[in-house]
């Protein structure tokens, strides 16, 4: 009995130990393969979340940017594709209208809880001021504010002037002589076929109406005396110079740098700065609160802002470069060289209302 429990023991404890190597075994084989399929998986959701991460970043450094404007479409056509060459990964999406219209659009999507814009780039400065005391626009400090005067930019760092527009005298070289004076607009030689741009749909004419106004020299006086004259309401700036240029007025309140690229071109039209002095325009180009796209639009301002934007700008549309480091080309004035009349940014702020809604009872009575 003792000889055959021993045996039968062994035999238990081997046949056990046969079993329990069997499970092992294939609990080995099951936890392995559990194993494989896990790993599979893990590496899976590595790489899912590491593309999640991936997309999050390029979207956060790269992508659209939106920008709602009133330059000019042929500087917005030639702006887009060389700055998604120079900062690859970023496109320009442009709204381009007037000023006004720029307004309302960007008050209306306030409204609604939703800005789709990244950036705002408008004629001049209380449309800026506008948007900063609406609490629209977000303050950034740029790395090439050194470059830029302190006159020409916000010193919070809510915007920054990106190229000075001047609103001078344009006049047809077939039909004039170069005026020496706004007044020359009061000549009756010239009744009928003098204008001045709405301010109703143009930032700079607004711009230059209110410093005009302001002046005790000129005054509402002026404009009276203009429309007296047979002086027509123009519907742009564009409009304005496309009218001198074909000979239907002689005389119009105009943009310097649209009149050179008439005049460049081969019409019979030229421009005179006054001896007042011109209206020096300031265009102001900010970053909106709450943008779809905040680092492109940062990078984007970072953009126009560069020196080699800046000489694009003022090469390619004759326009006065804001840095103090960037040579204008021949026939594009620098801002130290500029002869400009005083224009009071908080009164042209303060009465945009009164002045289109007085300017245009005079021009339609």
């Amino acid at each position: 009995m003792h000889g055959f429990a021993m045996v039968s023991r062994k035999t238990w404890l081997y046949g056990k130990d046969r079993e329990v190597a069997r499970m092992l075994n294939c609990s080995g084989i099951l936890n392995r393969r559990v194993l494989s399929t896990v790993l599979k998986n893990l590496v899976c959701l590595i790489l899912v979340l590491v593309g999640i991460v991936s997309i999050e970043a390029q979207t956060k450094t790269s992508g659209i940017v939106t920008i709602y404007t009133s330059v000019p479409e042929n500087l917005m056509n030639e702006i887009a594709p060389l700055f998604a060459k120079a900062r690859p990964g970023y496109s320009l999406k442009v709204y381009r209208s007037g000023t006004p219209d720029i307004m309302a659009k960007l008050e209306a999507e306030a409204k609604s809880g939703k800005i789709n814009a990244d950036v705002v780039w408008v004629a001049e400065t209380t449309s800026a001021e506008d948007l900063k005391d609406l609490n629209l626009l977000r303050p950034y400090t740029s790395s090439e504010a050194t470059n830029i005067p302190a006159q020409l930019k916000d010193a919070a760092g809510y915007y920054y002037g990106s190229r000075l527009i001047n609103m001078v005298l344009a006049y047809n070289t077939l039909k004039v002589k170069e005026p020496k004076s706004w007044n020359a607009m009061l000549d009756p030689a010239y009744r009928g076929k003098v204008g001045i741009p709405s301010p109703a749909n143009s930032g700079s004419a607004l711009y230059a109406l209110g410093s005009i106004v302001n002046r005790a020299d000129m005054g509402w006086k002026f404009i009276e005396a203009v429309r007296a004259n047979g002086g027509v309401q123009l519907k742009n700036n564009s409009d304005a110079v496309q009218k001198v240029a074909s000979g239907e007025i002689f005389l119009a309140i105009a943009l310097d740098y649209q009149v050179k690229n008439f005049r460049d071109s081969g019409s019979p039209i030229s421009y005179a700065v006054p001896e007042e002095g011109l209206v020096m325009v300031v265009s102001p180009v900010a970053l909106l609160k709450g943008s779809p796209n905040p680092k492109g639009g940062e990078i984007f301002l970072e953009y126009v802002l560069s020196k080699d934007c800046q000489e694009f700008m003022s090469a390619s549309q004759s326009v006065v470069p804001v840095r103090t480091d960037v040579t204008p080309p021949r026939g594009v004035p620098s801002l130290e060289t500029l002869k400009a009349m005083q224009s009071d940014a908080v009164f042209i702020k303060k009465n945009k209302g009164a002045l289109v809604e007085h300017f245009v009872s005079i021009m339609t009575k």
